[in-house]
């Protein structure tokens, strides 16, 4: 299995996925592996806002219905002044840019920041991303997106302040507002989209959470790269070998709610669509999650199923309210579910 994110807010940057080794944490804890009901799109039919830029090449379009997303490589130095402005002077009037992100609530656009970067440690040897990540929206609701991904290489002597390669990744995909309000619920996304995630557990008065029915089937703790302490212990996610200490427990069943686990569809990209598992966290599992993971961004936090690792995504945010990740198959994703709520 390979990460991307962690927590209840989902990247709108999904795409992403297909880029081997890239794993940003921003919001949900999601697993990539095999596609659902989406299907190959002849470039010819695409919307031209979504078709290549000149001199792309791999060029893959996948989707479903009113759901496309689109991937390719380009040669640009960066920060791919012409890319990016054959990108937006495609964009019919009636998409208007976004500033925020449209599943990350106060989380700037490239609108509003431009590009970004960031190290991802989960690739090996460790590698360096530069990311521009653009949205609009159209007066029905749908969303269209743009990712520009420059990955250098490492090992590294110095961190790079400009990408060491000039061939970047390009995700494109334009999603129906069925599909946004879907993610959004699923997510916990305010409707208005103008405030930042708080999912909060609200408790009567002498009432109780009733937790997951198997306690040791889902853990997550801390795990590191490098031997360290007590985390002796290893095991492999990934490609990656990690080190972890088995007494050292963030979160197990005792912090996850069976109310409102869920399986729901997850986003489509090029690669695929995935079924997603919503597990909605205690107030003191939500608490405990908060406060590690404030104390801990750039760390990694390992998911273990029934004692094996099956990913180690960088934390990358606070995180808090739920954990939501993708499962290899529909099948996984109910069984995931069922032993969660004891639903048998």
């Amino acid at each position: 299995m390979q990460v991307s994110v962690l927590n209840r807010r989902v990247s709108s940057n999904l795409g992403a996925l297909a880029s081997a080794g890239w794993r940003p944490v921003i919001g949900a804890l999601l697993l990539t592996s095999a596609c659902l009901h989406v299907e190959e799109v002849a470039i010819e039919d695409l919307p031209s806002y979504l078709a290549p830029v000149s001199g792309a090449i791999e060029v893959s379009a996948r989707g479903r219905a009113q759901d496309i997303g689109v991937s390719y490589l380009m040669r640009e130095p960066y920060p791919a002044e012409i890319t990016v402005a054959a990108i937006q002077e495609r964009i019919p009037r009636e998409w208007a840019p976004r500033s925020e992100n449209y599943l990350n609530p106060g989380i700037p656009t490239a609108h509003v920041r431009g590009w970004t970067s960031y190290e991802d440690r989960t690739t090996d040897p460790e590698s360096k991303v530069h990311m521009w990540a653009a949205q609009w929206d159209n007066e029905v609701g749908d969303i269209l997106s743009f990712t520009l991904l420059y990955r250098s290489v490492g090992p590294f002597e110095e961190r790079p302040g400009a990408p060491t390669t000039t061939v970047f990744q390009v995700y494109s995909s334009v999603s129906s507002r069925a599909s946004i309000e879907r993610w959004k619920k699923a997510a916990g996304v305010p409707h208005d989209g103008s405030k930042r995630i708080q999912q909060e557990v609200r408790l009567t008065e002498g009432s109780r959470e009733t937790v997951a029915a198997e306690a040791g089937f889902m853990i997550l703790r801390p795990v590191d790269k490098e031997p360290s302490g007590s985390r002796l212990r290893s095991a492999l996610t990934g490609g990656v070998k990690y080190y972890f200490d088995e007494a050292e427990i963030l979160l197990n069943g005792e912090h996850f709610r069976r109310e409102g686990v869920e399986v729901t569809e997850g986003p489509s990209f090029p690669k695929g669509t995935y079924p997603m598992v919503i597990v909605p966290l205690t107030e003191a599992g939500s608490e405990r999650l908060r406060d590690w993971s404030s104390a801990n961004v750039g760390h990694h936090l390992g998911m273990f199923l029934d004692g094996q690792l099956s990913q180690a995504p960088i934390v990358k945010s606070t995180l808090d309210g739920s954990v939501m990740f993708m499962a290899q198959s529909p099948e996984e994703a109910e069984s995931i579910r069922r032993r969660l709520t004891a639903d048998r």
